[in-house]
């Protein structure tokens, strides 16, 4: 039940959420610098987010001012704004396919006076899912992946000629990157739900070369990857898997600003029409995958 989400501590279990990258290391903020242990930061999630400019029907744009301090103390003076817009329905959909479309960006600002950010924090968008299904990653050609923690296990995975496809039980702790040189622009959720199927499609811009902040503890000296996924390991209801993203990072002197767009489009209805949805929406063909 996402809706307890007050009942697990500072956390803001559940929904569509906006994190500061690096995860770990000396720029990190949530894990320590051994990653021994975890905490994310009250200030930034849930934080304390207020309803910026004029909402509508359609549109409404959320900030929030935030203090932070890395592993290395360098202290984070920024703003994160999250801007929300009903999206139209794609076009060349099944008509049997339900479909809700959100256009989303975050922002990132520098709120220091004195301070210049170079290059050291991005963007990171997590959608978290119930488990039971399977994520479906694209990559350019045969994935480029990696491991953050433990190795996932051989039965969790398939390597596609164009797509990583891993289950996702909340019962076994992976988090896998797709490199910057290998990842495509999307990443999905896709299951079986009673006679249907459901899906999250996410899709982003990925910009060749670009750097990333977060990495595994094992290659700190890497670039980080632009697309992740996790599944959780406690099991019963804290099960959870992720679809997440990363925006470039970019310099950020006092007073700048900038955005990182992200597409989310949630599909339901007859599982063969909403499978063919998500690889049109992903231009990859993921007739192989089977649910259930």
């Amino acid at each position: 039940n996402f809706g307890k989400g007050s009942e697990w501590g500072s956390w803001n279990r559940g929904g569509i959420r906006t994190w500061l990258s690096p995860e770990g290391g000396p720029q990190g903020t949530i894990f320590s610098l051994d990653f021994k242990s975890f905490h994310v930061p009250e200030a930034m999630d849930p934080g304390d987010y207020k309803a910026a400019g004029k909402a509508s029907a359609k549109k409404a744009v959320f900030e929030n001012t935030f203090k932070a301090t890395a592993n290395d103390g360098t202290a984070y003076h920024l703003r994160i704004g999250r801007d929300f817009a009903i999206a139209p329905r794609p076009a060349g959909l099944a008509k049997a396919v339900r479909h809700t479309g959100v256009a989303f960006a975050h922002r990132l600002k520098n709120c220091s006076k004195d301070l210049t950010y170079d290059k050291c924090v991005d963007l990171w968008h997590l959608v978290q899912t119930v488990p039971g299904g399977v994520i479906i990653a694209p990559a350019k050609g045969k994935p480029n992946w990696r491991n953050y923690f433990q190795a996932i296990p051989k039965k969790y995975y398939k390597e596609h000629k164009n797509f990583l496809e891993v289950r996702i039980d909340g019962k076994q702790r992976f988090k896998l990157g797709i490199a910057n040189t290998s990842a495509r622009t999307g990443i999905a959720y896709l299951m079986q739900r009673g006679d249907e199927a459901v899906a999250i499609v996410k899709r982003f811009r990925i910009v060749p070369g670009a750097v990333h902040c977060d990495k595994p503890q094992k290659d700190m000296k890497t670039n980080g990857d632009p697309v992740q996924l996790y599944n959780h390991f406690t099991g019963g209801e804290e099960a959870f898997g992720e679809i997440e993203c990363h925006s470039p990072s970019v310099r950020l002197t006092p007073g700048k600003e900038f955005a990182y767009p992200i597409r989310i489009d949630v599909l339901e209805g007859p599982t063969e029409a909403v499978s063919k949805a998500v690889g049109k929406l992903l231009q990859i063909d993921i007739s192989e995958v089977k649910l259930g």
